[in-house]
């Protein structure tokens, strides 16, 4: 693990920019990184949404708290990305271009936190752009069920999970054609394998 996320949840975002071609990304919560770093070898132009190093919210005093070392934004040093600074439920999202192909939504995980991102990304999306959730499933069940209070009944049909990460997904029913999506039972009958094939770098930064 490499702050909240897990390797499989960076080869999802890879993975699903590389396939749909999502130039354009958007990122509310950055801790270290990693997520908007590995799509700068994809996309043209990100954005992250952030807490103010100085905020009582802020990764800074989170990790201080914790007495753990403070890496905030240590791979954010890309001229691809662009920093917005401020409370995402507050967040005028109008300062930030409509043309978003893929958004990933990993910032305050409490129900209203989630349900407030939700709600500004679904306004400010465009048709066919791609919304993920980090931490979906596991042990915070505040966030699934803030996605489903925020969406409409028909905007919530549109939405999974994935049995190889925490994520959730939103995704248009075109797109779903190009994903193979499974109601997971037993059987006797051999199942095909999906599997990711990676390549992981050590790199040190100071």
């Amino acid at each position: 693990m490499i702050g909240g996320s897990g390797v499989f949840d960076y080869a999802l975002l890879y993975s699903l920019a590389r396939k749909f071609n999502c130039k354009k990304y958007l990122e509310i919560g950055t801790y270290i990184g990693v997520s908007i770093n590995i799509l700068t070898d994809i996309c043209d132009e990100l954005h992250s949404i952030t807490a103010e190093p100085g905020a009582p919210y802020s990764m800074k005093n989170w990790c201080k708290a914790r007495n753990i070392p403070d890496y905030s934004e240590r791979l954010t040093y890309s001229p691809k990305i662009v920093h917005h600074y401020g409370d995402s439920k507050t967040f005028n999202f109008n300062s930030i271009p409509q043309n978003i192909d893929l958004y990933f939504i990993d910032g305050d995980h409490s129900f209203n936190g989630v349900y407030c991102d939700t709600i500004n990304v679904f306004k400010h999306r465009k048709p066919k752009s791609i919304v993920v959730w980090h931490d979906f499933k596991g042990g915070n069940r505040e966030v699934a069920w803030a996605v489903k209070s925020a969406l409409s009944p028909e905007e919530w049909k549109n939405v999974f999970c994935f049995d190889m990460n925490i994520c959730g997904i939103y995704l248009e029913p075109e797109y779903q054609r190009d994903l193979k999506f499974n109601n997971v039972h037993w059987t006797e009958e051999r199942q095909d394998l999906w599997c990711y094939d990676l390549e992981i770098k050590n790199i040190h930064t100071r």
